[in-house]
Order: C-alpha cells, then sequence, then structure tokens
C-alpha cells in the first residue's frame, strides 16, 4: 500500500470513531441503533466499488476482444467477483456516497438523522401523532 492510501485509511478511521464518538454523545441513539444502518452502507459501497472494478474489467476485455461483446449478465460480474447491482442499488450507492461526502456530520452523523427521524416518526404515529 502507498503512503496516500495509508493515510486515508487512517483518516477514514478517525472520523469513523469521532462521528461514533458523536453518536454516543450527542444523542439518544444506542450502538444497536445504529450499527445495522451503518453496516449496510458499508456493505453496500463495498459492493458498488466491486461492481465499478468489475464494469472497467468487463469493458476492457470486450475492446480488446477477451470477451464478446454482448448485453452484459451478471454471471460476467460473478465470475470477476462482483455481485451483480440493480441500476436502483447502483443510483443508491452514489447518493449515500455524495450525502457522505458533502456532510459536516459524517457518515455516522448522517445515519443516525435519517435514523432518528424515522423513529421519531413511528413513535409519532404509535401514539397516534402522525399523519
Amino acid at each position: 500500500m502507498s503512503i496516500d492510501t495509508n493515510k486515508n485509511i487512517e483518516k477514514l478511521e478517525a472520523d469513523l470513531w469521532e462521528a461514533a464518538d458523536n453518536l454516543r454523545a450527542n444523542s439518544k441513539l444506542t450502538s444497536s441503533d445504529y450499527f445495522m444502518p451503518v453496516l449496510g452502507v458499508i456493505f453496500l459501497r463495498h459492493a458498488a466499488n466491486r461492481f465499478e472494478a468489475a464494469t472497467r474489467q468487463i469493458e476492457e476485455d470486450q475492446a480488446s476482444g477477451k470477451m464478446p461483446k454482448r448485453k452484459v449478465q451478471a454471471a460476467d460480474y460473478l465470475r470477476r467477483r462482483a455481485l451483480w447491482l440493480p441500476e436502483t442499488a447502483r443510483g443508491h450507492a452514489r447518493r449515500v456516497s455524495r450525502s457522505v461526502k458533502g456532510s459536516k456530520k459524517g457518515a455516522l452523523g448522517c445515519l443516525a438523522n435519517r435514523h432518528g427521524h424515522r423513529r421519531n416518526a413511528s413513535r409519532q404515529a404509535d401514539q397516534g401523532k402522525g399523519h
């Protein structure tokens, strides 16, 4: 790994710890409230990265003649150790990535807000206040 990659990983780790500390200190959420959304975003981002890398590899293989120029199938991605992502999932991964990058609160803060709003709306509905 390059020095830049290591620095990026260290910065990401520091940002994640800071966001987790903020969630613990500044919200009523417990770790059990936000761990599933966080893991979901991490998985979706990983799947999107693998999908994009496989797409580039497929395009290169088709251009070089290693693969016939035909409609790409899910099996083409599985051969390259990537999940086939439907168009809706690809769009969601890009939106999450952009919203996290543009957020001053960081990834976990964004998730906490979204999850908190859902929890509050659900509580209001349970109490007969939401409509």
